[in-house]
Order: C-alpha cells, then sequence, then structure tokens
C-alpha cells in the first residue's frame, strides 16, 4: 500500500501524542544523525545489550558506518518508501532514537523495530508512547510484516511488546559483523490496528541538508 502522506518520506515533520505533550517524536534526518549516535554509543543506554554489542567500540569508524547505513535508508525512503526513522525529544533533550525500516536481506516486506532509550526516559511510558508510534508510521512503509527482537534478560521491552500485541518466540538473531543481537523475536503484531493512533503530526516542510 502507498503511504497515506507521502510528506512522512519528503518533509521534516514532529509528532506529539496527547498523554505525553513535552515528549517529541521528531524525524531522525541526516542534521540529527549526531543525536542518534549519541544515545546508540551511550553504553549506559543499553543495559541488556548482548557481549556482542557491548565489546563494540564506538569509534569514529564505527560511527561513520552507522551513519552512513542511515543516510543510505534515508535516503531510499524519498522514492521507495521503506523506512522511517525517529529521535526522542523531552524538553528539547534527546532521550532515545528508534526506527521501523524493512530488512529485505531477511525477508521481503519484512520490517524491524528497535528504539533505545536513555536511562532517564524509562519508566515514564515515554517507551510504550514511542513504539506506538513506530508502530503507527510502519503503516506508510511498503510492508506487510514487522518484527523487533531483544535479549532475553531485557524483562521490561518483553512486557512492553506483549501489551503491545507481539508474540514472543526464542531465536538468536546474528549479524555479520557484529555477532548476536537478540535472543527473543518479537512478531505477528497487527500493527494495522496503530494507523488510527491519536497523534498530531506537524508537517515542517523540505529538510535541510
Amino acid at each position: 500500500m502507498p503511504p497515506s502522506d507521502i510528506r512522512f518520506f519528503t518533509e521534516d515533520w514532529t509528532i506529539t501524542v496527547p498523554s505525553l505533550p513535552n515528549v517529541k517524536f521528531l524525524r531522525l534526518t541526516p542534521p540529527r544523525s549526531d543525536e542518534q549516535i549519541k544515545i546508540l554509543s551511550n553504553p549506559l543506554n543499553s543495559p541488556f545489550a548482548s557481549p556482542s554489542d557491548l565489546a563494540e567500540v564506538w569509534d569514529e569508524e564505527m560511527k561513520k558506518g552507522v551513519k552512513e547505513r542511515f543516510l543510505a535508508r534515508y535516503n531510499l525512503s524519498k522514492t521507495k518508501y521503506q523506512a522511517l526513522e525517529i529521535v526522542v525529544e523531552i524538553d528539547g533533550e534527546t532521550v532515545g532514537q528508534g526506527s521501523v525500516y524493512e530488512i529485505p536481506q531477511v525477508q521481503a516486506g519484512l520490517a524491524n523495530i528497535g528504539l533505545t532509550l536513555a536511562a532517564s526516559a524509562r519508566g515514564k511510558g515515554i517507551g510504550r508512547a514511542a513504539m506506538q508510534v513506530l508502530l503507527r508510521l510502519a503503516n506508510e512503509l511498503e510492508v506487510n510484516l514487522v518484527h523487533a527482537g531483544t535479549m532475553s534478560t531485557n524483562k521490561p521491552m518483553r512486557a512492553l511488546a506483549k501489551s503491545l500485541g507481539f508474540t514472543e518466540r526464542e531465536e538468536v538473531l546474528s549479524v555479520p559483523g557484529r555477532g548476536v543481537v537478540a535472543d527473543i523475536l518479537f512478531e505477528n503484531v497487527d500493527y494495522k490496528r496503530y494507523k488510527d493512533l491519536e497523534m498530531k503530526v506537524e508537517f515542517l516542510g523540505p529538510v535541510l541538508e
């Protein structure tokens, strides 16, 4: 299905939800890519990371690789609607990053949802709201399945995923060059039921790159 509004892919935008008026979900664009790196590279933001993740060294080469992969998804999404990514802000401070994008190397039409929050943003309903926004955005993508993954020790994420309608399955997921990134997969979510999620979208015009 085509997106309901192609401005999700061609413009900058901000999303807010009624339950958390001081939290903003901003489109991750090239000018905001450093904010994504700031969240991902802080080990305190990944307390349930796998040993292979913890062994990663966030040097300039690794940061460059993450940015390059994001830019490739971002540029492709302008014409092939397969990726949308966000940064999460509270009162102007970046406290998280998330994404939903197709992973055709695993299966055509399959999208993966990922979310990382700073410790200061946990336990406030922000993770739930962010996941709901990402599930809503999944309806804009040209995909037909959505899944996610985590480590079995991440009990908060497992409880959240279950409450959102995912079912979980034990499976070790390895990524070339990174090793094991998950041993629990979440799947079978009816992401289309989030299509009518109550949220306000403010489209801000073309991205200034």
